[in-house]
């Protein structure tokens, strides 16, 4: 065991090391269109940049370490979503893929959940339907992920307000010193 003047001093260097500490996540939204020219649906996606910023205060004793997983507001991006045709059959599935800033580091994992349905305009929507996306699905740089789907109903339609939660994992203070930004790119396919 270390005397204690050498714990305590390991201690403040630590404490001076954390001050320069600050994991940011940036959540920059898109604007996708996509769709057929007759069926032309639309997505627009509304929101803020996240920050996670750990407060180093937190990290008081050598050996510990941050809680190493963080989530968004509910309501941190939300979607709109417009079938403007009548069709019946029309469907689509929002995706999302991950764009990272070059100094990402591999150990962060980004994950997004849908946590509600948002609205529907005009009024009731006979038929229409929101399915899946309310458990995290984990977003990646390779492909885009289905996320969840809709379904159109009798006539012309918009979803407003489709809430998305963000999540990620992994921050530690064994990742280097850094700002550590990505992009989530949603887009629309039928």
């Amino acid at each position: 065991m270390l005397p204690l003047h050498i714990l305590l001093s390991q201690i403040k260097a630590m404490k001076k090391l954390m001050k320069n500490i600050a994991v940011r996540f940036f959540i920059v939204s898109a604007l996708v269109l996509c769709g057929k020219a007759n069926r032309a649906q639309s997505l627009t996606v509304n929101g803020s940049d996240w920050i996670v910023s750990k407060n180093p205060v937190t990290i008081t004793e050598a050996g510990l370490d941050y809680t190493g997983s963080y989530e968004s507001t509910t309501d941190q991006i939300k979607l709109t979503i417009s079938f403007p045709d009548l069709s019946f059959n029309a469907s689509a599935n929002v995706n999302a893929q991950l764009i990272q800033d070059p100094l990402w580091h591999n150990s962060l994992s980004v994950k997004i959940k849908r946590t509600g349905g948002g609205t529907i305009t005009p009024g009731a929507c006979v038929f229409c339907s929101i399915s899946g996306g309310t458990s995290y699905v984990t977003i990646n740089t390779v492909s885009n992920v289905k996320i969840f789907s809709l379904t159109g109903g009798l006539a012309a339609h918009t979803y407003h307000n489709i809430p998305i939660q963000i999540n990620i994992t992994g921050v530690s203070v064994a990742i280097p010193v850094a700002n550590y930004k990505a992009k989530i790119v949603f887009t629309l396919m039928d």
